[in-house]
């Protein structure tokens, strides 16, 4: 879909914009290698190049056969949803664990691709898929809400139960290993993009929940991995003062503040929402949901205090509970799932929007 209102504030030529558009919309590892090739062309660096092969079109949904699995005397009939942009990028490795896992315990199993459950023509493909096959069960892998305005969600056409599947980013020991990281692997990443840091974190356990957080040691670990451009900083984002010193010393170290990332947070397992005790439901919203907004107070008067023309970003990290929902802000520690914090995410998704 070509949109002119990016076409106008891009310094890129519309043909080459076509190209990578292409590129990206038609995918395949050598198709990306080669667009690789031709922006690092049209950056003027000495580079040879050849027009990537011609671009077979693939429609927005389909069968992925990959992913299906047939089975004599099957008990039902499961059907896999999975985003198109996983079989372009050939990363379905993980689909093909979910069929056989299904196929081993009875099912036969069908998988197909979308480009989204909000796009027409994947809606389409859908319905008919729906119609012949007639699942038992579906288990979807796409991460936003299906639901149209006054619609319901195509899947619910199915008559059957539809379990969301959301795919991790780790091993299952790495997870089991260690419930934090996310914070550190940000500021990894940040700093390989070669920002400055003030880096912050509470380094200290708390007793609402039932694991240990970081230590002093290992946030220290993680400031001198970011090298000589980042510093750390003890404060907890329940506390506004230590949150405005922190922003005080990137204003003083690096002369003014373009970006801030709410990334701190806990979890923690037990039961539904309104079965949640005070302690472990206040440490969740003071720190997953009113830190977000304290380090806003902090942090965006300064991005505005920088010279125009300024680009202040502010980054708010929340987990799909912020779009999908769930009846429960935690789930059990003792259960293969992650504890889930929709009303912390939703509520982190809105103040993102509003800032």
């Amino acid at each position: 879909m070509e949109d002119g209102r990016l076409d106008a504030a891009s310094t890129v030529p519309a043909v080459d914009l076509r190209s990578i558009h292409a590129a990206f919309q038609h995918g395949g590892t050598e198709h990306i290698a080669a667009l690789l090739d031709f922006i690092e062309s049209r950056a003027r660096r000495p580079l040879a190049w050849r027009e990537p092969p011609s671009l077979t079109a693939i429609p927005a949904a389909g069968r992925f056969e990959a992913g299906c699995r047939k089975r004599d005397h099957a008990k039902g009939q499961a059907l896999i949803v999975f985003y198109r942009s996983l079989m372009l990028a050939r990363d379905t490795a993980p689909i093909g664990a979910l069929a056989d896992s299904l196929a081993g315990r009875g099912l036969e199993v069908t998988a197909i691709f979308v480009a989204s459950l909000k796009d027409a023509d994947s809606i389409a493909f859908v319905r008919a898929e729906l119609s012949r096959d007639k699942p038992d069960v579906i288990v979807n892998t796409t991460g936003f809400s299906a639901r149209l305005e006054g619609e319901a969600s195509v899947l619910d056409g199915a008559d059957a139960p539809v379990l969301q599947a959301i795919f991790a980013s780790a091993t299952e020991a790495q997870w089991r290993e260690n419930p934090r990281g996310i914070g550190a692997a940000v500021s990894r990443a940040l700093s390989a993009a070669g920002w400055k840091l003030v880096l912050v974190d509470s380094c200290s356990d708390d007793p609402a929940v039932d694991y240990s957080l970081a230590t002093l040691g290992e946030f220290e670990a993680v400031v001198r991995e970011c090298g000589p451009d980042a510093s750390g900083h003890v404060a907890d984002v329940r506390d506004q003062e230590g949150l405005d010193v922190a922003v005080e010393v990137a204003v003083s170290r690096f002369g003014g503040l373009d970006a801030a990332v709410a990334v701190a947070g806990m979890i923690g397992g037990g039961p539904a929402g309104w079965e949640t005790g005070d302690e472990l439901w206040e440490a969740m919203i003071d720190v997953n949901l009113a830190g977000v907004w304290r380090l806003a107070r902090a942090a965006v008067p300064a991005m505005l205090a920088m010279p125009m023309p300024r680009q202040g970003r502010f980054v708010a990290v929340a987990s799909a509970g912020g779009v999908v929902g769930s009846a429960s802000i935690t789930s059990s520690r003792d259960c293969s799932s992650r504890p889930r914090w929709p009303r912390r995410s939703c509520g982190c998704v809105g103040q993102d929007r509003a800032a």
